[in-house]
């Protein structure tokens, strides 16, 4: 029995020193100083405007300005849908371009009443340090939730998409890109919200539109019997490789957006695309950028033939105001106009580069809003 006493009066002890060491405050460099909570990385909450009209702040360019005549919309309907669903920012280092991190916490909201807005307004939360005011943020959308895994530059430049479709639809969207160096001067604080500007994205591809110019005493003969582009790209990248706003936002009519093509090391060319009409005087195409200049290259010209007319075929070539064999660009308005002389009944053309960076005109060509 004395033996049972000893174990229980042990347990006791045991218990209680136990207990002690409980109630003792910890030293330091104890192991539980290791598992202390950590306070959470600052939130920073920053809104910016998304463009696709490219009209800062409500100012056009004067009509003088342009090459064209003063009076198109840059780009309606289609041309301008941002699938919500289908979008990626990331945030990185204003001067080395390395990846931050990506922002998973954002609303994207339309600024006009139509589903194809040229205008939204971005607002972001994130645990990312911006507080620099330095850095730049990359916004995607439309590419089929096609994005690489990480989201490096590189990376991304190396995206392709393949172009099967010529004609515009919910279902058939334009692969959009747009990049901005921010620069805040003072920094950014943490938990309050920052405006930082406009965000200008540039389109996948390119488009070109033919107008029919019927008016007059031939208006019953004008009719295609043939519109079509000689050769085309089936594929393109989905973000030109500029890693600034500055590389292709130029403020100048026959630069903005205006980069060496882009094309895809593997690209096939299809041949004999027929345009797609719009009305009866409007035809319009969408495509990939192709390399027209380069010696030796098949070049993309427009093929047409009328009914009616002893004329022939109409071959028209991408021409600048120089004369020169141009390329066709991503995010770029190619717009031919062919005009038929009633005192010969002979055809002319006119060939003008819009940008869809302009100023709002009328009439407007293209999808309605």
């Amino acid at each position: 029995m004395k033996h049972l006493f000893d174990i229980r009066a042990r347990v006791i002890a045991a218990i209680a020193m136990m207990a002690a060491l409980t109630l003792m405050p910890s030293c330091a460099g104890d192991p539980l100083d290791d598992i202390a909570p950590s306070l959470p990385a600052p939130r920073f909450n920053l809104g910016m405007e998304i463009s696709l009209n490219g009209n800062d702040s409500g100012l056009s360019r004067a009509p003088s300005d342009a090459p064209h005549d003063p009076g198109y919309l840059p780009g309606s309907g289609f041309e301008n849908y941002v699938d919500v669903d289908d979008m990626a920012f990331a945030i990185y280092d204003a001067d080395t371009d390395q990846l931050l991190g990506q922002i998973l916490d954002y609303t994207l909201v339309p600024l006009e009443t139509s589903e194809s807005s040229k205008r939204y307004y971005l607002n972001i939360a994130t645990h990312i340090d911006v507080s620099s005011g330095r850095f730049k943020l990359l916004m995607l959308a439309n590419w089929g939730h096609n994005y690489p895994a990480d989201l490096s530059l590189r990376n991304i430049w190396a995206k392709t998409f393949n172009w099967n479709n010529h004609e515009l639809s919910k279902d058939n969207i334009i692969p959009l890109y747009g990049i901005k160096e921010v620069n805040i001067e003072g920094g950014i604080a943490p938990e309050t919200r920052k405006d930082i500007g406009i965000l200008h994205l540039i389109r996948g591809v390119a488009k070109i539109e033919v107008v029919l110019d019927d008016k007059g005493e031939f208006d019953d003969f004008w009719h295609f019997k043939t519109l079509q582009l000689t050769r085309y790209n089936k594929s393109g990248h989905n973000a030109p490789a500029v890693s600034s706003q500055d590389d292709y936002v130029k403020e100048s009519w026959y630069e903005d957006y205006l980069t060496e093509p882009y094309i895809p090391g593997d690209v096939q060319a299809g041949e004999a695309l027929d345009f797609v009409p719009v009305d009866s005087h409007s035809f319009v195409l969408y495509v990939p950028e192709y390399d027209n200049t380069t010696a030796g290259v098949q070049r993309a010209q427009i093929r047409a033939e009328f009914i009616y007319s002893d004329n022939g075929e109409l071959s028209i070539d991408f021409l600048n105001e120089k004369k020169e064999i141009i390329d066709i660009h991503r995010n770029v308005w190619y717009r031919i106009t062919i005009k038929k002389k009633p005192e010969t009944t002979d055809v002319e053309f006119k060939v003008d580069v819009v940008p869809y960076r302009g100023v709002v005109l009328e009439p407007d060509f293209g999808f309605d809003d």
